[in-house]
């Protein structure tokens, strides 16, 4: 009995490790008419993947993807363009670069989550205390 227990206990931290996780992608373009991702995780499918505008040139897509390093780029108006924002980039086989995320296990976003959870960075306090001392110059 202990060790159908164990055994099931194990098998449930296995799968959290390869479960997908929630990523959303977001790009600012006031010009685009249609913003899809194509990426390593929709086999490269310009219109498998269309975001939605969010108002005033935000795009959002919210997606689940598998734990792992994945490489993407939107398609703007039939143009395929990097993520401007996107933290690495690699050449890719036509000449130009493709965006790479890493995309961590729910075990690991989970884990790094409580690990920052009530912290506050030295650059968040002092944003704040510069904004008080703003606020407080405005009003006297």
């Amino acid at each position: 009995m202990l060790n159908k227990a164990t055994k099931s206990a194990d098998n449930m931290k296995t799968t959290k490790t390869n479960e997908p996780s929630s990523v959303r992608l977001m790009l600012f373009n006031p010009e685009a008419h249609q913003v899809c991702v194509a990426g390593t995780f929709n086999n490269w499918n310009p219109g498998a993947m269309p975001m939605k505008e969010s108002g005033r040139g935000r795009w959002i897509k919210d997606l689940r993807l598998p734990p792992g390093r994945l490489e993407y780029l939107f398609v703007v108006d039939g143009r395929w363009t990097p993520d401007q924002t996107a933290k690495q980039e690699v050449k890719n086989p036509f000449g130009g670069l493709n965006s790479v995320l890493e995309v961590l296990s729910a075990k690991e976003a989970d884990s790094q989550s409580a690990a920052l959870e009530g912290q506050q960075t030295p650059k968040t306090i002092n944003r704040a205390e510069a904004s008080t001392q703003k606020a407080l110059m405005l009003h006297q």
